[in-house]
């Protein structure tokens, strides 16, 4: 039986220390065994729009100023709505931001309807839903950067 040189007997015994420790402890640096690609992706997304008179979704940086009785709390749509409605946290946190700092303004009487709209994701395709979190009336102008 021929017999293996101590350089390969040392690379294959450090191959196979590696893969045990990389069994073993799993996500612990340098090893991984990557597990944020063996779990599925949510089949639902939310985000809170703006919906003017004729119905067309909007951001709500487009409107200038606005008048809500009483002011929306955005963070709630998941409460309001159910679970398909969870929105982002950070971008709920900026738009209600927004919304706070608009509020003061004089707005004109254009109505417009502050709503949660998820998607949901399936292989018969995609369908939206939406739930109403205020009904306002606002001013349009050129959003900020």
């Amino acid at each position: 039986m021929p017999r293996l040189s101590t350089p390969r007997l040392a690379a294959w015994l450090i191959f196979a220390a590696y893969l045990l420790a990389a069994r073993g402890i799993r996500n612990a640096f340098p090893f991984s065994v990557f597990d944020m690609y063996q779990a599925r992706g949510t089949t639902t997304a939310a985000r809170v729009v703006v919906l003017d008179a004729q119905g067309v979704a909007h951001e709500l940086d487009v409107f200038t100023a606005l008048h809500c009785e009483p002011p929306p709390q955005l963070a709630d749509a998941l409460r309001t709505c159910g679970d398909e409605h969870r929105p982002l946290e950070y971008v709920v946190r900026d738009q209600q931001q927004l919304l706070e700092s608009r509020l003061a303004g004089q707005p004109q009487p254009t109505p417009i309807t502050i709503i949660s709209r998820a998607w949901t994701f399936a292989e018969a395709g995609t369908t939206t839903a939406d739930c109403a979190l205020a009904q306002c009336t606002a001013s349009r102008g050129r959003s900020s950067p």
